[in-house]
C-alpha cells in the first residue's frame, strides 16, 4: 500500500523492490541503495524493459555495516526525476 502509485521509490537491494515494481506509478522511478560488499543489479533490466527509470548509489563500508553519502543519494535522486515524465 506504501508504494501504490508512487512516482518515485527509494529501497535497498533485494528482491523486496520487485514488489514495488509492480505497485508503482507506470513510468515512475527506482533508486537502488547498494552495499559495498555485494553488487547486484538484476532489476536494471526489468526497469528498462517496463519503461521505469533507474539509479543506484554504492554505500560506503563502515563498523555498522554501510552508510549512503546524501550528497550522492540527492544527486541520483535529481537524474532519475529530471528522467520521469510531467
Amino acid at each position: 500500500a506504501a508504494t501504490q502509485g508512487a512516482r518515485l521509490v527509494v529501497g535497498l537491494e533485494g528482491s523486496h523492490l520487485l514488489h514495488c515494481i509492480y505497485t508503482m506509478a507506470q513510468n515512475g522511478g527506482l533508486c537502488v541503495l547498494q552495499p559495498p560488499y555485494r553488487f547486484n543489479n538484476v532489476l536494471k533490466n526489468y526497469a528498462d524493459c517496463v519503461g521505469i527509470s533507474y539509479g543506484f548509489v554504492i554505500g560506503q563500508a563502515n563498523e555498522n555495516g554501510f552508510s549512503i553519502n546524501s550528497d550522492e543519494l540527492l544527486h541520483i535522486l535529481a537524474k532519475i526525476d529530471s528522467a520521469l515524465p510531467a
